[in-house]
């Protein structure tokens, strides 16, 4: 049995105030008037994962699982959670028991490719990102991602196409800016690369990634 929908939206609307703590709190009361709910379990684990307490958040998704074994999003969930704990073959799995689930998971896809490309499997990340844009032709995040695993793979004129069309799909994309902004760089273009950073700093004053990056590419031009 699971809580009404409007106990399930109050707790999503408390997660993306990222006010985490409260979300525990009321999901643990909520847990003892329906102790067998999937959804509570997967709140809860997305709550710990916020709170960067990976393992805890993992222990709930596998409840959630437990609870409602055709659950796609507890598995996709349950990758995130295994990517940043370092445990990325586990994470591979459960991405893909998603897919099988849902075969049109976008966002599973996506995350399976941000998964192979950082155990090198490039060709296969390109894959998985390029179908989650087949799939959803306006998820910029998947384009950015693409745009990385490109990159990475030296393709650097497919990486700029995929990043400008992650940020034509979302123009305050600080990260994709950054992202275009290094392979700028990479092309030894240093001042449209330099545009691209500050750009990116423009949208996310505390990028320090960014910052660093405009630092490097100064370096590299003799300021």
């Amino acid at each position: 049995m699971e809580p009404q929908q409007d106990k399930i939206q109050l707790l999503v609307s408390l997660y993306s105030q990222g006010k985490f703590q409260r979300v525990l709190d009321q999901t643990k009361k909520l847990q003892q008037q329906f102790p067998n709910s999937a959804a509570l379990y997967n709140i809860r684990g997305a709550t710990y994962a916020g709170l960067r307490q990976f393992d805890a958040a993992v222990e709930s998704y596998r409840y959630a699982i437990r609870l409602k074994p055709n659950y796609p999003d507890a598995y996709n969930n349950l990758g995130e959670a295994q990517r940043n704990t370092g445990n990325l073959d586990s994470a591979i799995e459960s991405y893909s028991y998603a897919i099988r689930l849902k075969p049109d998971y976008a966002e599973a896809y996506n995350n399976l490719g941000i998964a192979q490309r950082n155990t090198g499997n490039l060709d296969s990340a390109i894959e998985n990102h390029s179908y989650a844009t087949n799939l959803r032709p306006d998820y910029a995040e998947a384009y950015n991602n693409l745009g990385c695993s490109q990159q990475q793979k030296g393709n650097l004129g497919a990486a700029m196409d995929s990043y400008r069309q992650a940020i034509k799909l979302k123009p305050d994309y600080a990260e994709a800016y950054n992202n275009l902004g290094t392979a700028w760089n990479y092309n030894g273009n240093l001042e449209v690369a330099l545009e691209s950073y500050r750009y990116a700093i423009k949208l996310k004053p505390d990028y320090a990634e960014a910052y660093k990056n405009v630092g490097v590419s100064q370096q590299q031009s003799g300021d």
